[in-house]
């Protein structure tokens, strides 16, 4: 648990069946509240967050989100720290990570230093 009295909880991590993507759901709960239905998901440019959401007339819509953009990825990024630190030899983490690197290397060759016009 934080100073702050915030802890959170992990639960079993998935792949999707459609495109293999890694699902890590979590709980979040505070001194005044618990929020669950949450994921960490990895996403093509990284980590996000899946917030909690309801079938509402046929389409699923978010019931919490953050405030704002900063906030969101404050919270990512907080997510994924504690993960790492709960499993710091998880095999999914290192996977991703390496995944990332590579397209972050080949996108670095990719780019020029001259103007695109």
């Amino acid at each position: 648990m934080a100073k702050n009295g915030t802890e959170i909880k992990f639960f079993e991590a998935r792949r999707t069946k459609e495109n293999n993507t890694l699902v890590i759901p979590f709980s979040i709960k505070t001194s005044m509240f618990w929020i669950t239905g949450m994921r960490l998901v990895q996403g093509k440019n990284g980590w996000f967050l899946g917030m909690p959401d309801r079938n509402i007339e046929g389409e699923r819509k978010d019931i919490v989100w953050p405030v704002s953009a900063e906030a969101r990825d404050k919270l990512t990024k907080w997510v994924v720290e504690k993960y790492k630190e709960k499993y710091p030899n998880s095999k999914a983490i290192r996977e991703t990570e390496i995944a990332q690197s590579s397209e972050a290397e080949k996108e670095e060759k990719s780019h020029t230093t001259e103007a695109p016009f």
